[in-house]
């Protein structure tokens, strides 16, 4: 009795954890755009929530396209679900009208012409919304939660290396870490890879006149033009071995020699370095000395991706129309947020940055922005982005839903169907009613036929 109460706990615990409803964790909650503009943040707390207009309504929406009582959620068991209330406007899951689905974190909602973005929340992050973490650098609760210890250790002298795919914004967060550091001097970006291998010892840590052909006069590397700031080196791991070696001495000296000459000159350097791959990996492939990695690595923070931050994608592209319009800034098409929400970003922050600006180039004098308009950029079909499993006139049923979420897990779980319906949030029991009800079969799916009913 003790070890299946034992076992009960931990499934309950790991279900909890995955779909981020532990009381002493993270919760889910919804971020709100009206017209654009975030309209605020409701947690999802309480077995039943209706959305709409009407007072009754616990997640109210004041717009004319809403409903009075529009949709509700309920919990059941582990998970949230959504439900359409005959809606006059339909309600939207990821850009699918449905009438009743499964919610997770990442979804987005469509009520009428307002957007909900599913987030999870860490309780220990003091952001709400999307707002300015530092100087030009906007984020909400899932990058502010990311950046917490690179925060708390900006005053430090800690190095701090930052990992992260291109163009997720990791020169705006070494920007912000400067600014949290109240260093004096200035901020001072340099993209390793750009460096040619002869010149990097020379480009970072200066020459002497005549220490190499060309090398007519003195000239001072980058750490000097960094001293009493910061220095960032992006892509670090684009180093040559040999100049790593030298790197490593500079930081562990707290001082410089130029190349072809002997005095060393004393540095305060705070250095952030930047990489898209994990430093464990690139040591591993002997791309990235182990002792500078060592020296490094104080504070390894993961910036996350946008697609993992959809919340922000509604802010950012408005910041990036206001930066870059010659004249007033059109308005957005509540549809066309969606369909931004939706997209992969593979470029990430900076790929969003440059939709904006051909939208603005070609469409700038449009009163509004619609989807048409990004899609033909992306060279893309209109929808082509949306999720599949749409059943009859265009609703996604719950059931389906499920059932194609189960069968997702099934391969990732090697067929074994306890783990499967555990790490979607659902029982054992519901997972071997959807399997039945589909007729599909056991050989077909893989399952694992030892597991007791």
């Amino acid at each position: 009795m003790a070890e299946r109460a034992n076992r009960t706990a931990e499934t309950t615990e790991r279900i909890a954890s995955a779909t981020g409803l532990r009381g002493d964790a993270r919760e889910l909650g919804i971020f709100w755009v009206i017209d654009g503009v975030y309209a605020g943040l409701d947690l999802l707390r309480g077995a039943r929530l209706r959305v709409g207009r009407g007072d009754e309504c616990r997640l109210r929406l004041e717009h004319g396209s809403v409903s009075r009582t529009h949709a509700e959620l309920y919990r059941q068991g582990p998970i949230y679900a959504l439900r359409d209330c005959g809606s006059t406007n339909g309600t939207f899951l990821n850009g699918v009208r449905t009438e009743h689905s499964g919610l997770s974190a990442g979804d987005v909602l469509r009520f009428g012409e307002c957007l909900g973005i599913v987030a999870n929340l860490e309780p220990s992050v003091t952001t709400r919304g999307f707002e300015a973490l530092a100087p030009e650098l906007w984020g909400g609760p899932t990058l502010a939660a990311a950046l917490a210890n690179a925060r708390a250790a900006a005053r430090t002298d800690l190095p701090i290396v930052l990992v992260g795919e291109t163009g997720s914004g990791k020169e705006r967060v070494a920007r912000g870490v400067h600014a949290w550091s109240e260093r004096s001097g200035r901020f001072y970006a340099v993209n390793c890879s750009t460096i040619p291998a002869a010149l990097a010892e020379a480009e970072l840590f200066g020459h002497q006149r005549g220490a190499f052909t060309g090398a007519e006069r003195a000239r001072a590397g980058h750490f000097q033009a960094a001293h009493g700031g910061t220095l960032f080196l992006d892509e670090i791991a684009d180093l040559p071995l040999d100049v790593q070696a030298k790197l490593l001495r500079v930081l562990e000296a707290g001082e410089v020699v130029p190349l072809g000459g002997t005095a060393a000159a004393p540095l305060d350097v705070r250095v952030i370095a930047a990489l898209q791959e994990p430093i464990t990996k690139l040591v591993a492939e002997e791309r990235f000395r182990p002792d500078l990695y060592a020296r490094l690595a104080g504070f390894v923070v993961e910036v996350p991706p946008l697609r993992d931050r959809r919340e922000e994608i509604p802010g950012l592209f408005q910041k990036f129309l206001e930066k870059h319009a010659t004249g007033a800034v059109p308005r957005v098409a509540p549809a066309l947020l969606e369909w931004l929400c939706l997209r992969p970003w593979p470029g990430n922050v900076r790929e969003l940055e440059l939709m904006a600006r051909k939208l603005l180039a070609l469409h700038g004098g449009e009163p509004v922005l619609r989807p048409s308009f990004a899609q033909a950029l992306a060279g893309v079909a209109p929808d082509e982005a949306m999720p599949t499993g749409v059943g009859p006139a265009g609703f996604r049923d719950r059931r389906e839903h499920d059932l194609e979420r189960l069968r997702l897990a099934l391969v990732k779980s090697s067929g074994n169907v306890k783990a499967a319906a555990e790490s979607i949030g659902i029982s054992r029991r519901r997972a071997y009613r959807l399997l039945d009800a589909a007729k599909a079969g056991g050989p077909e799916l893989g399952l694992d036929e030892s597991e007791p009913a």
